[in-house]
């Protein structure tokens, strides 16, 4: 396999371990998991997106986790290309023995 397609294959479990952070967080930082969204403060923004939790607290949108499912999701498309159009390094031809 290419170096290309390693790092395609590294950015792609990278992409997976970045699905597994919260896509909310409070004010202070801390992180807000889907299972404490919805059931009492059912309160939508404009882009249909939760705006509190179900203890009241004030979320947001994890900005870190966006950017990097995208880096690394184009990160791993944009090394399988490369992969695809650039296979392996020529190597210079063998001299004969003489």
């Amino acid at each position: 396999m290419s170096r290309w397609y390693w790092g395609a294959v590294v950015c792609a479990v990278l992409f997976g371990i970045t699905c597994l952070m919260p896509a909310y967080v409070n004010e202070e930082g801390g992180a807000v998991w889907p299972w404490q969204i919805g059931r009492g403060w059912n309160n939508r923004d404009a882009d249909g997106r939760p705006t509190h939790d179900d203890l009241g607290n004030r979320i947001k949108p994890n900005w870190v986790r966006t950017a990097a499912l995208v880096v690394f999701g184009a990160g791993a498309g944009g090394l399988a290309v490369a992969g695809y159009f650039y296979p392996t390094r020529r190597r210079p031809a063998a001299q004969p023995h003489t």
